[in-house]
C-alpha cells in the first residue's frame, strides 16, 4: 500500500549466575465465548472451542556436578511454548444444487432448459433449440460421471427445502497444533571475547477443511516449519578497537498440502478425464452462468485442492569493525547472503460449467450450468499451470 511493512526485532534472553524461570499456562475454551453469526443464522449451537498455551522458561550458569561449573564463564537459556487447539467453527454457508435439479427434475426452475440435441440454425442464423417438457431431463441423457460425482455431493441442510441457494451449513472440525523452542549458550572466552549461539525451532500444522468432506474436497493442510541458528562473536581488543562477527542461518517450510491428489481414485472410477500431470487429482469444477473463468458463480465448487511446496533457505555472515577516535566512531564492514528458494506449485486444471448447452439463442434467460454439468457438456477445460519440475531461485548479495 501506501507504507511499508512492520519491522520487528526480537531478542533471545541470555542466562546469568542466579538461576531463573517461569512456568505458564492458558486456557481458553467456548463456555466464556459468544455464537457466531453463520452457527445462529443455521440454527446451530454453540461450536465447541478449546485452546491451550502452555510453556516455561529457563536460564542460569552451565553447571556439571563434579565435572563442569559454568559460573561468571558459561550460562544458558531455554525456552519452549506449545499450542493446541481445537473447534468446530463454521466457515459459511454454500450454495448446492437442490435434489430436484440433481435428478433432472428443473420445474421449479424460472429459466427454461433445451436440449442440445434439438439444435439448428433459426430463422434469424442463430443457434436455436426445443426446451425439454416439463423442464426436465430425461434420465436417458444424463451423464453417467455427473451422476457418480452427485453422490459425494452432500444433500442441502440449511434454508428454505428446495432453495437454489445459501442452502448447505458445514461445521467441520479443525484443529492447530504449533511448537516452538529456543536454545542459547552463552560464553565469555575472556575479559574482552564472549560468544554465544543460539537455536530457534518452530513447527506448525493447521488442517484447513474444504467446502465439502470426502472425495471432492477442497481442503489443505498449512505447514508452518521455521529452523534458525546463530553463531555470534564479539571481540574487544582494547577500549577503542571492537569487532563483531555474526553468522546465521533461516530454513524456513511454508508448504500447503492438498487433498486433492486422495481423490484421484475415485475421479479413475468415475470416467473423468485427468490432465497428464505426474501427479494427478480429480479437478476442479465451476458453476457460472457465463461458463468462463471469471462470472457469476451459482454454485459451490468442488474438487482440485493442488499443493504449493515451498522451501527457503538463507546464510547470512556479518563482520563489523569499530573503531573510536575521541567524539567519533568509525564503523566499516561486510554482509554477505546466500537466498536459496525451491518451489514446486501449481493446479490440476478444472471444468467450468456454464447456462450454455441447455439455452438457446432465442431465450436470452434460458439454461443453467447445473443442466449442463448433468447433461455432461462443460463451456471451458482450464488444463491450469502446474510445474513439472522444481523451480529454483538462487542469489547472493554482498556489500560493505
Amino acid at each position: 500500500g501506501h507504507s511499508a511493512g512492520a519491522v520487528v526485532s526480537a531478542t533471545i534472553k541470555a542466562g546469568a549466575n542466579v538461576p531463573h524461570g517461569t512456568l505458564f499456562h492458558f486456557l481458553r475454551n467456548d463456555r466464556l465465548d459468544a455464537n457466531n453469526f453463520f452457527s445462529n443464522a443455521a440454527a446451530r449451537p454453540k461450536a465447541s472451542f478449546r485452546q491451550n498455551q502452555f510453556g516455561f522458561a529457563l536460564g542460569g550458569p552451565v553447571f556439571l556436578p563434579r565435572l563442569y561449573n559454568g559460573r561468571d564463564r558459561t550460562f544458558f537459556f531455554i525456552d519452549y511454548q506449545g499450542t493446541r487447539r481445537r473447534t468446530a467453527a463454521s466457515s459459511s454457508i454454500y450454495d448446492l444444487a437442490p435434489m430436484a435439479f440433481r435428478a433432472g427434475d428443473f420445474s421449479t426452475l424460472s429459466q427454461r432448459i433445451y436440449d442440445p440435441a434439438s439444435r439448428r440454425l433459426g430463422p434469424a442464423g442463430t443457434v436455436i433449440a426445443d426446451p425439454f417438457p416439463g423442464n426436465v431431463i430425461p434420465q436417458i441423457r444424463q451423464n453417467p460421471t455427473s451422476l457418480a460425482i452427485e453422490t459425494e455431493i452432500p444433500v442441502p441442510n440449511f434454508g428454505p427445502p428446495n432453495s437454489n441457494g445459501r442452502n448447505y451449513f458445514r461445521q467441520p472440525p479443525q484443529r492447530r497444533n504449533e511448537d516452538q523452542f529456543d536454545v542459547r549458550i552463552d560464553r565469555r572466552l575472556s575479559a574482552g571475547n564472549t560468544m554465544f549461539g543460539r537455536f530457534s525451532f518452530g513447527n506448525m500444522v493447521q488442517p484447513n477443511p474444504g467446502s465439502f468432506a470426502g472425495q471432492l474436497s477442497t481442503g489443505n493442510t498449512q505447514l508452518q516449519f521455521s529452523r534458525h541458528f546463530v553463531l555470534n562473536d564479539v571481540h574487544v581488543f582494547s577500549p577503542n578497537l571492537i569487532n563483531e562477527f555474526r553468522f546465521g542461518f533461516t530454513r524456513s517450510n511454508g508448504s500447503r498440502i492438498g487433498q486433492g491428489q486422495e481423490s484421484a481414485p475415485f475421479a479413475r472410477l468415475t470416467g473423468i478425464t485427468m490432465f497428464p500431470f505426474p501427479v494427478q487429482s480429480f479437478p476442479s469444477m465451476t458453476f457460472s452462468r457465463t461458463g468462463q473463468i471469471s462470472g457469476q458463480i451459482l454454485y459451490t465448487g468442488f474438487g482440485g485442492g493442488a499443493s504449493n511446496l515451498n522451501f527457503e533457505n538463507l546464510f547470512q555472515w556479518v563482520d563489523n569493525l569499530t573503531l573510536i577516535r575521541g567524539n567519533h566512531a568509525i564503523r566499516v564492514g561486510g554482509d554477505v547472503r546466500r537466498h536459496r528458494l525451491d518451489q514446486l506449485s501449481g493446479g490440476f486444471g478444472g471444468y467450468i460449467f456454464g447456462s450454455i448447452f441447455s439455452s438457446s439463442s432465442n431465450d436470452a434467460a434460458s439454461g443453467d450450468p447445473w443442466a449442463d454439468f448433468l447433461m455432461g457438456f462443460p463451456a471451458l477445460r482450464n488444463p491450469g499451470v502446474r510445474m513439472l519440475e522444481w523451480g529454483r531461485l538462487r542469489t547472493i548479495y554482498a556489500g560493505g
